[in-house]
């Protein structure tokens, strides 16, 4: 591997740290990655933050390579770099670059930490979400459940879309979001609650599960000193509020949608190749056709095209609200978690709280 890289990249520095003979033994692996390995790298990233300063994590970064190794060496890899959040590199074709010497660009794939961690978005079509929720082989009541949850979550996007358009349709209406609901950022945050309640047993006296209901919330940002109100926990409050006899186990999920600045008073739903915390797959056919081809392309988000928005999505639960959601997954571990890839609401990341 050094002189390969060495006779196609003569000026990146190798260095070789030797695990010794404990490769297919997790003990060893653990203690020496935690002994050499580990610090060695933390070294090297403290010197990049001292030239760089707060530029540091755009100068500093770290690929693994998950083609090839024990099984104990990849996991206790990922263990000891998950904080790192590594670029990971697969080759799906490796025997024909080691015996061919053939290494084609499609060959390799390389996405972020993030992107590896969560499940892609799908599509927010019915369709789609059935088939998310039921890839077959089901029994028949697992079916039904699957189906179910396809509906609610079908509902929730629906919901939605008709909570976006009424902050789209602002334009000529009077209001104060930006001077005052949101006066400290001007960006929107929007969320829906489902609430699906469900008999306790056969002695319940409610005949079937009641229609579900969805409550809308949306971010409040009048003081800073005081701190915001987020929308996921403004979207709870509302449904307390709307029946005191609310438990835990009675909500579904909750959506969480972003919305740019200059989305207020827009006069459109169509969402744009908006930046995203999860825009993560570096795209080298880019690179190979000499777009952005300089080093620190493959430090930087890849985005679908287009102008950015300046929304968030896909925008997971702040801090507070996610011990809010933690709570409420105590006793209801399937709640779910939405979040869009941008403002049209065409396609949808479905996660569990422990997710996010």
């Amino acid at each position: 591997m050094k002189t390969f890289i060495t006779l196609t990249h003569p000026t990146v520095e190798v260095k070789l740290v030797d695990s010794g003979a404990g490769v297919f033994r997790y003990d060893e692996n653990v203690r020496f990655l935690q002994t050499n390995l580990r610090p060695a790298l933390e070294r090297e990233r403290d010197a990049v933050a001292r030239r760089w300063g707060e530029d540091w994590p755009r100068r500093f970064k770290l690929t693994m390579a998950l083609c090839g190794g024990a099984p104990a060496r990849l996991q206790a890899l990922t263990a000891a770099f998950r904080d790192m959040q590594p670029y990971l590199l697969h080759v799906w074709r490796l025997k024909t670059f080691w015996h061919q010497g053939l290494l084609r660009r499609d060959d390799v794939d390389m996405q972020r930490w993030e992107r590896a961690e969560g499940a892609p978005p799908t599509r927010s079509t019915p369709d789609a979400l059935r088939s998310f929720f039921a890839p077959g082989g089901l029994t028949r009541h697992e079916q039904k459940a699957a189906d179910e949850d396809a509906r609610l979550v079908t509902g929730m996007v629906q919901e939605m879309k008709k909570h976006r358009d009424a902050f789209l349709s602002m334009s000529h209406s009077k209001h104060e979001l930006g001077e005052f609901w949101l006066r400290k950022t001007r960006k929107p945050v929007l969320a829906v609650l489902c609430v699906r309640r469900r008999r306790d047993g056969p002695d319940d006296p409610a005949h079937g599960d009641a229609k579900p209901q969805y409550f809308r919330g949306v971010n409040l940002e009048v003081s800073m000193p005081t701190g915001s109100l987020c929308s996921e926990r403004n979207a709870i409050g509302n449904a307390l509020a709307s029946d005191p006899a609310l438990r835990r186990k009675d909500l579904f999920g909750i959506a969480v949608l972003s919305l740019g600045k200059g989305d207020v008073g827009a006069t459109s739903g169509a969402g744009g190749g908006a930046m995203s915390r999860e825009s993560s797959f570096v795209n080298l056919a880019q690179l190979a056709a000499g777009n952005g081809g300089d080093d620190l392309s493959l430090c930087r988000p890849v985005t679908g095209g287009g102008v950015g928005r300046g929304d968030l999505n896909p925008l997971k639960p702040c801090g507070a609200c996610k011990e809010w959601l933690l709570k409420i997954a105590e006793v209801n571990p399937g709640f779910k978690v939405l979040m869009f890839g941008d403002v049209s609401c065409d396609d949808v990341y479905i996660k569990n709280v422990s997710q996010c």
